[in-house]
């Protein structure tokens, strides 16, 4: 998966000094277009936004944003489990509540249940026994808790009101996630 970059806007006149900045375009530097004086900036490009007298305080809430955005991606991509890769996320944890509560019941009744079906992350049907099921259960939970506690720990390094620009540029939104197969 290749993460979509994240660009700058910056405004300049005639002399190149920055008339006014803000967060915009994402996706294909490349591509985009700019009108005359209009510079895109990839936000890696940390060298040049300091020349352009940015603060912590100019980038926190985009690197913010961008961190939401990619926690987003990391849940979507699922979380690895002894069968292959399942969903992780609050519909497929909330699928899997309401099979437990069904497959208590069932037991309950005194009905024989050996095994599950259950839709992976690829959309194929893999049967589970009742324990490859609570296997897959915990590694549901420990997969997304694991994405969160990375998500947590990027978060609390983008809100320190100490950080400085340079500490929040070196925070590398993209490493550090846990495998998702």
């Amino acid at each position: 998966m290749t993460p979509e970059r994240e660009f700058w806007l910056v405004w300049s006149d005639a002399s190149g000094s920055v008339v006014s900045k803000g967060h915009g375009i994402s996706g294909d530097f490349g591509s985009q277009q700019f009108t005359d004086g209009l510079r895109g900036v990839p936000v890696d490009q940390s060298a040049w936004i300091k020349n352009a007298n940015w603060t912590a305080e100019d980038v926190r809430d985009a690197l913010l944003a961008q961190l939401s955005r990619q926690f987003a991606l990391e849940v979507e991509a699922g979380c690895p489990s002894p069968l292959g890769r399942i969903c992780c996320d609050d519909q497929a944890q909330s699928r899997f509540d309401s099979t437990l509560r069904y497959l208590n019941g069932a037991i309950r009744r005194g009905e024989p249940v050996s095994s599950i079906n259950w839709t992976m992350w690829d959309r194929s049907q893999v049967p589970h026994s009742l324990t490859e099921l609570e296997d897959m259960g915990y590694a549901m939970d420990g997969g997304f808790q694991a994405k969160m506690a990375v998500r947590q720990a990027k978060e609390a390094a983008l809100r320190d009101p100490g950080a400085s620009f340079t500490a929040l540029m070196a925070i590398d939104i993209f490493a550090g996630w846990p495998p998702s197969e």
